[in-house]
């Protein structure tokens, strides 16, 4: 900003807050954000410069953002870059800000609606005129009131006021933060149904586990990719005559005990002891 190197006309048309941004900014010169984060002012600024200039200044970020405890509040603080720059919405410049998502297509899933607080597009629960889009279309009422995120919900099952929870396609033993917080919100909660394709340690802490198969055929779908484009997939199908290839052996799953005070996953397995095949699709 002080190098003028941001669109007016943009911030001017569709963004807010600018006085305020740019109040804050004067508390953190390049010398003292240096003090704090321990990298030097000199580098501050030039990567600065390097942004202002570019002609598509791109922001990509990783899991280690979002995960964080502050993750909200970093996401934000990066939006704060290109947003002064105009490299949003459409300007010729919408590079914007992408962020690596651990599992395929997160952000078609979000643009979906598959988010506590927001409807298809991003239209917020709390407003009635979002609200109202989508019971026109989906011909039922819309609840008003936000349902809970991830931590959230991991709280209210430690803490018991909730009463089941089902994890689809997703380990959070693994990828969560804190895992033994995790582990200790499956245990309490009284139902914890786990739909996914391999055991993994999710799996272990849950009191049914479905069978779960990924489906592949010729038919066409959607996915999203990093740059936001929906673009068109084809995925390969498996040989039309049977004997032309001959399916892929499957290696016994090792027994695994289920943790104290945790009943032993219900799962419906055939003779071999294999999940069975089903009819479930993959999560793109």
């Amino acid at each position: 900003m002080a190098e003028d190197l941001i669109d007016s006309g943009f911030l001017r048309d569709r963004a807010t807050g600018l006085a305020e941004l740019t109040a804050l900014l004067a508390d953190y010169p390049p010398g003292r954000v240096a003090g704090i984060t321990g990298v030097p002012a000199e580098d501050i600024r030039g990567a600065a410069l390097l942004y202002g200039h570019a002609e598509r200044p791109a922001v990509v970020y990783g899991l280690g953002v979002t995960e964080h405890l502050h993750g909200t509040d970093g996401v934000r603080t990066l939006a704060n870059l290109p947003i002064p720059r105009g490299a949003v919405g459409g300007t010729g410049r919408r590079l914007g800000i992408s962020p690596l998502r651990g599992q395929n297509n997160v952000r078609g899933a979000s643009d979906m609606g598959a988010l506590p607080d927001l409807l298809p597009g991003y239209g917020r629960l709390t407003d009635p005129e979002a609200r109202a889009r989508a019971e026109a279309v989906w011909g039922r009422p819309v609840p008003p009131a936000p349902g809970l995120r991830i931590p959230e919900m991991f709280e209210a099952a430690r803490d018991g006021r909730l009463q089941a929870l089902w994890i689809i396609g997703e380990d959070v033993c693994a990828t969560d933060p804190d895992s033994r917080r995790v582990a200790q919100a499956l245990d309490a909660c009284p139902l914890v149904v786990v739909d996914e394709l391999f055991l993994g340690e999710t799996a272990r802490h849950a009191d049914v586990v479905p069978p779960d198969a990924v489906r592949i055929s010729d038919r066409r779908h959607l996915g999203q990719n990093l740059r936001e484009a929906v673009r068109e997939e084809v995925e390969t199908g498996p040989p039309s005559r049977p004997g032309d290839r001959p399916a892929p052996a499957h290696p016994p799953r090792p027994s695994q005990e289920p943790p104290a005070g945790k009943r032993p996953a219900a799962t419906a397995r055939d003779a071999t002891g294999h999940l069975p095949v089903g009819l479930r699709n993959c999560r793109s």
